[in-house]
Order: structure tokens, then C-alpha cells, then sequence
């Protein structure tokens, strides 16, 4: 439940940034100025969503719910606008459900987020890079690994469209990308 810190120009170890909640398997997304993390999991699934002031060593503060609770959902951003996507939910405690849920908040205000549209695959644990204009989920476990590759445009609403494919499969594995290409 606590969250930390690195400056990138610099080296070293992890400082404390403040705590969170009381979740893992979170989804984060950000801009330059708030990060934010939504749902996660300790016993049960969660729909919170926390956000912090990056420049501020602070805890999180709410910031309104998911429209539905899930954990190992994946994030991605411009610098206006939040996208959590797809996830799992625990219906019992021996059966993972998938969720092709995609929806978005807007980073600067608070509140709950709103349906965005369906992801392609009701997938949790997938990797996601943007830019200022896409984004893209990859990977993750439907309940087997998967290698699809789809997007949406993050300005717009709608479903997710196919990409293409991995050349391998993976779940929970990082993302991380610039405004040219996404790494998986």
C-alpha cells in the first residue's frame, strides 16, 4: 500500500513517496502532473481509484471508482486523459473471470470514470503503452497467455480494434513507450 519514488536523472535506490491504499495487481496511468492507480486486490477486487500529485510526497487521494471491480487491469494515458482497460474479477474464489471493459476519466478533475467501449479480449494482466494519441494493450491471460495486440484512440470512445500480434505470449509483463513506439 505505499508507494516510492526515483528521480531518472540520477541513480540509486527507491525513496518513499507516501502510501496508497490497501491494494496490488493495480493499474497506473499518468501525466505530468498526477499519477493515477485504479482497482487492485488484496481478498477481494477493488474499483478505487487513487491519484497522487507527482511533484508532492504525499499519499494518494480519492479520486472516484472504476465502473466495476477488478484487479490486474491495464492503464494508459495522454496528458489529459485516463484509460483503465480489461482486468479480472473473482465471481468465486476458485473462478477468475476476464473483463473487456475499457473506460476513462479525465486526469485534472475527480470522479468516476465512464465507459469508454469493449476491449477486444476479456483479458487481466496485460501490458499497455501510449502516446498522445493511441494506445495499446497487449498480452495478458484470458485464462491461457495471448499475444494480441489491439488499440484505441484515446481522445474518442468506442471498442478496441486489432493491431496485430506478439511474437511470443506473455502476462504481466511492462510496458513503456515514448511518442514513436511502445515496448512490451
Amino acid at each position: 500500500d505505499f508507494a516510492e519514488f526515483i528521480t531518472f536523472a540520477s541513480t540509486g535506490n527507491a525513496t518513499d513517496f507516501g502510501n496508497l491504499y490497501t491494494a496490488r495487481d493495480m493499474a497506473a496511468l499518468s501525466n505530468s502532473t498526477r499519477g493515477l492507480f485504479g482497482g487492485g486486490r488484496p481478498n477481494n477486487e477493488y474499483n478505487y481509484i487513487y491519484y497522487v500529485n507527482i511533484q508532492n510526497l504525499a499519499d494518494g487521494i480519492d479520486f472516484g471508482d472504476l465502473t466495476s471491480n477488478r484487479f490486474g487491469s491495464t492503464g494508459c494515458s495522454s496528458s489529459t486523459r485516463g484509460i483503465f482497460a480489461a482486468g479480472t474479477r473473482l465471481p468465486s474464489p476458485f473462478s477468475l473471470q476476464g473483463s473487456n471493459t475499457i473506460e476513462f476519466v479525465t486526469i485534472a478533475s475527480t470522479g468516476n470514470a465512464t465507459d469508454f467501449g469493449d476491449a477486444l479480449l476479456a483479458r487481466g494482466g496485460a501490458a499497455s503503452v501510449s502516446n498522445s494519441i493511441r494506445g495499446l494493450f497487449a498480452g495478458g491471460y484470458t485464462p491461457s497467455k495471448v499475444n494480441g495486440i489491439e488499440f484505441i484512440t484515446i481522445a474518442t470512445t468506442g471498442n478496441g480494434a486489432d493491431f496485430g500480434d506478439m511474437t511470443f505470449v506473455s502476462q504481466y509483463a511492462g510496458g513503456c513507450s515514448d511518442s514513436h513506439g511502445g515496448i512490451s
